[in-house]
Parts: structure tokens; C-alpha cells; sequence
């Protein structure tokens, strides 16, 4: 970012404070405006340095003309999905502890125990309070997508959440986080064993349409399944719940979390499953 980008940024900042706490006055009556509030609430959800890059590199030359496209509908595109470049070998995965305590206390003393050690760590949805957000970023840098339970702090608009879906780059692997794996048409049937159901269509064709580039990972969370799978040249990767998971391997099993590790290009993942002794 040039000297001159940066006074850009902070008036555009400020411009988008404001017209997000103007959001409620909107009515409906201005289209255009209410398609600033919609691309503003998303561009606000985007981590800073993320937020930066593709303001300048992405965002901000197409916004001369198509700003409607946000208020019609369907897909978020490219340009409006959040993407992390982030240099990392070791990838935590977390999803559904749907905490209750504010500051994340609930989160078993397990699972931070299983995720020290990572430079990343991947929240892919329902995390319950934001405080375990701050739990988690005391072991590492935490990005996350919100699911459906979200309470406490910020809420929703907590940087580290984007809206839906992101993107993060990790050693050229590109993971692809949604919290709801079947508003992709793959769906999960044969409880307790939680097998996935997929489309007839081209799995990088889906993924492509739905993320707004080609990914090689999708971590998901939402059934509370602890699941491995890899289709179509596609891992995917759900990592259970660590509080509430839907099947436990033993009586003193907590709950899961998932470690991914990416060597040049090469992605292994474990399933860690918690004790209460650990």
C-alpha cells in the first residue's frame, strides 16, 4: 500500500461506518444504496490485511459500474469472497462447541491441548460465543465463518468471521470453509455413519461456482460428524465438535478437532479425538 492509498482506505473506512449505521433508515427506497450496505457489511467482514489487498487489487475498479450485482442476489463471485494468503504448515480445524461461556471457557481444556503448536486456526462455524474466538487466538491466528449460532462481543461482525464463505491460501493449497456443506448440493446421509451424497455434477465445477476459484480442501462443520472424504481429486474435511459430537468412538471420548498439515503442495489430515484425561 502506497502513501497516497492509505488516506483512501481510512476515508473509505469511515464512509462505510457510516453508511452501515445509516442501514436502518435505507427503506428500500434507493436500490444503489442498499446495494453499498450489502457490499459494505461484507467488505467490513474481511480481515484487515485481506480487506487491503483486494480492496485496491480487486474491489475497487469494478465498483465504476455493476454495484447492483450485490443487491440482486445468488453467488457471491470471486471479488466478494474472502481470500487469505497466509503462510502455514499446520492448520487446526474447529467447528460446533456452540460455547456458552463469554469468554470461551466452556472449550475443553482437550481441545487447546490438541491445537498447540498450529500457525493457523480454522473456526468453520457455530462456534457459540466470540469469546471462543479469543481462546482459540491465544494459540494462534483464528479466521472463521459463523454458522448459525453466534452470540456475545461483536456477534457477527468479529473480524476474523466473513460472512458465509472464505478462502484461505496456505502454501498454495487453497481450503474453502463453509459451516453448511449441503447448500452445495452435497448432502450427508446414513447417521451415525455420516456418509456424503454428491451431485452428478463435476465436483471442481461445484466448487468453483460456489467458492469463486478452485480449492483443493473443503472444511466444513454444521452435522457434528467427524469426516474424512476425498472425492474427485477434492479432500473434505469435517472436524466433528468437541463438546457435542453426534458419535463418540469411546465412552470417554469429548468430542474431535482435525489438524491439517501441508508440505509443498502435499495435504495430510488426522481427526484428534478428545479425552477427558488428555
Amino acid at each position: 500500500m502506497t502513501e497516497r492509498e492509505g488516506p483512501w482506505l481510512d476515508e473509505l473506512d469511515a464512509a462505510l461506518d457510516r453508511l452501515l449505521r445509516m442501514g436502518g433508515r435505507s427503506n428500500g427506497a434507493d436500490p444503489e444504496l442498499d446495494a453499498l450496505l450489502r457490499l459494505g457489511a461484507r467488505l467490513r467482514g474481511l480481515p484487515n490485511p485481506a480487506f487491503r489487498a483486494r480492496l485496491l487489487e480487486e474491489l475497487l475498479p469494478p465498483m465504476r459500474g455493476p454495484l447492483l450485482e450485490v443487491e440482486r442476489g445468488g453467488d457471491l463471485t470471486a471479488s466478494q469472497i474472502p481470500l487469505d494468503v497466509i503462510g502455514a504448515t499446520r492448520i487446526g480445524l474447529i467447528a460446533d462447541n456452540h460455547s456458552r461461556s463469554a469468554d470461551g471457557g466452556d472449550l475443553p481444556r482437550a481441545a487447546i491441548d490438541a491445537l498447540q503448536g498450529m500457525d493457523l486456526i480454522l473456526h468453520c462455524g457455530d462456534p457459540g460465543n466470540v469469546g471462543t474466538l479469543d481462546r482459540l487466538a491465544t494459540l494462534a491466528p483464528v479466521l472463521a465463518v459463523p454458522g448459525g449460532h453466534v452470540e456475545g462481543g461483536r456477534g457477527r461482525e468479529d473480524e476474523r468471521f466473513a460472512p458465509a464463505t472464505r478462502v484461505v491460501d496456505v502454501g498454495g493449497v487453497r481450503i474453502g470453509v463453509i459451516h453448511e456443506i449441503h447448500k452445495y448440493g452435497i448432502e450427508v446421509h446414513g447417521a451415525p455413519e455420516g456418509q456424503l451424497a454428491f451431485p452428478d455434477a463435476p465436483m471442481d465445477e461445484i466448487l468453483t461456482s460456489k467458492f469463486g476459484r478452485p480449492v483443493e480442501v473443503v472444511a466444513f462443520g454444521g452435522t457434528h460428524f467427524d469426516m474424512v472424504v476425498h472425492y474427485q481429486g477434492v479432500l473434505l474435511v469435517n472436524p466433528g465438535s468437541p463438546t457435542l459430537p453426534a458419535r463418540r468412538s469411546a465412552p470417554d471420548e469429548l468430542g474431535t478437532v482435525a489438524v491439517l498439515e501441508v508440505d509443498k503442495g502435499v495435504v495430510n489430515v488426522r481427526v484428534v479425538r478428545l479425552r477427558a484425561d488428555q
